[in-house]
């Protein structure tokens, strides 16, 4: 009797050894699963706009300069609200930069006010939290911006 008892409980352990490890798999393939989610939710996009900036007098063609406006948020959230935002973005680059006289963006302060301009204008588009940093750099041309600019069409979705 001893032994058939035995028995049973060896048999038992068998049968039950493999359910456990499938279990422990489920849990290995959740975790990785969370551990995914947690990083797309903790990753920071760096998303750029630009706008040129003109002059009060002279030839407006010739002595416009652009600047790329770059902004990093935290999260797949923030991304998708953000490509979903996008004109109201240009509004606030338009307010802030494009409109009255050209500002002196190679003054490092006038640069840093525009920049903290800004991201209060993007703060009340974006939520606040998401948005981390805003960037301005002044550029001679366009195409030096387009690997950073394709980069956002491309997060968009290229829209």
């Amino acid at each position: 009797m001893k032994f058939l008892s035995g028995f049973i409980t060896f048999c038992a352990l068998l049968a039950f050894a493999p359910a456990g490890a499938m279990a422990a798999e489920e849990t290995e393939e959740q975790l990785k699963a969370r551990k995914k989610a947690e990083a797309e939710a903790n990753s920071v996009h760096a998303l750029s706009v630009f706008s040129y900036v003109n002059p009060v007098r002279g030839r407006v063609h010739t002595r416009r300069r652009p600047v790329l406006i770059t902004l990093n948020v935290k999260g797949m959230d923030a991304l998708s609200h953000f490509c979903q935002q996008k004109p109201l973005i240009g509004e606030a680059v338009l307010k802030i930069i494009g409109w009255g006289p050209a500002p002196d963006l190679s003054n490092k302060k006038v640069l840093e006010i525009k920049r903290q301009s800004l991201h209060q204008e993007f703060s009340e588009v974006l939520s606040a939290d998401s948005l981390k940093n805003v960037s301005l750099k002044l550029g001679k041309t366009v195409a030096e911006f387009g690997k950073q600019l394709q980069g956002t069409s491309n997060a968009c979705g290229g829209k």
